[in-house]
């Protein structure tokens, strides 16, 4: 992004992931020329670079939402549009995804406005792209919501808006229409993508599970060596401190005996002083 843009891109380190099948229903070649290698998600403050195939993966349905924050009629449809996605994604996360492409003028309009949105967007410095999208999909008018086959990259619609604002909120029908429309051949390449997903997430979550259970033994281990030698260092412990009592004992007693030697030895002196004492006055 520029540098007057507010916004911070960044590409982060997520955690492991099973292997992508993003290649066995996505049309990678299709989507990657129309969209670019990478994606935007985010919020005005901070936005993520994704892989356009890893961020597309598994769905069925791409839309391509044409807006931008100067136009009125897009800030009041943008709204709906995310209510619309929304719902649908907390029943079926795999089903759709949408990509804004933006009309805006500047960066800071468009980080502003994509700040709102819970979906993907193509960067703003891709203006070939949004242009090239907007020939081919002929696009006179904003916002513009234009659903393609995420398998072939065929268009299922170019009126999607129309369709979203007349679903009123039924997001089950409005998708069931555009699943309506995908041949058989799409449907069967996501069912079979989705198969395989299902073995390779097992699979890896399997050897997760395997090697966190290797690294419990591990650990196990260790703490049975810290226990062993916890032990030893408190045997060592009573030793010493069985000897220092011993030496204290030991201490006392001959403390004592010195004292009471020194006690017999003045009575001792004592009782010969006196009897010196008696010895010269009988003299």
């Amino acid at each position: 992004m520029s540098s007057s843009s507010s916004a911070i891109t960044a590409t982060t380190q997520l955690p492991p992931t099973p292997p992508s099948t993003a290649s066995t229903i996505l049309n990678n070649r299709v989507f990657l020329d129309m969209l670019g290698p990478s994606l935007l998600k985010g919020s005005s403050q901070l936005q993520i670079q994704l892989h356009t195939t890893d961020a597309l993966a598994h769905k069925k349905i791409i839309l391509l939402y044409f807006s931008a924050h100067w136009c009125g009629p897009c800030r009041n449809f943008t709204p709906t549009l995310s209510e619309f996605y929304l719902t649908h994604r907390d029943i079926r996360p795999d089903d759709i995804e949408i990509v804004f492409i933006s009309s805006d003028r500047d960066s800071n309009g468009f980080t502003t406005y994509f700040g709102t949105m819970p979906w993907l967007a193509v960067p703003f410095e891709s203006r070939h792209l949004k242009q090239a999208m907007t020939s081919r999909f002929g696009v006179g008018g904003i916002p513009a919501l234009v659903v393609l086959d995420a398998h072939t990259g065929n268009v299922v619609t170019a009126d999607g808006r129309g369709d979203v604002a007349g679903s009123r909120g039924d997001t089950e029908l409005c998708f069931a229409a555009w699943l309506g429309e995908l041949p058989e051949e799409s449907l069967d390449a996501h069912d079979a993508a989705m198969i395989e997903r299902v073995k390779i997430e097992e699979d890896w979550e399997r050897r997760r599970r395997d090697g966190n259970e290797e690294k419990a033994k591990m650990l196990m281990v260790n703490k049975s060596v810290t226990k062993e030698e916890r032990q030893a260092e408190l045997q060592v412990r009573k030793r010493v401190s069985v000897v220092s009592d011993c030496l204290l004992f030991f201490g006392l007693v001959f403390v004592v005996f010195f004292y009471f030697l020194s006690t017999i030895f003045c009575l001792t002196n004592s009782l010969d002083s006196e009897n010196n004492v008696y010895f010269f006055a009988f003299a």
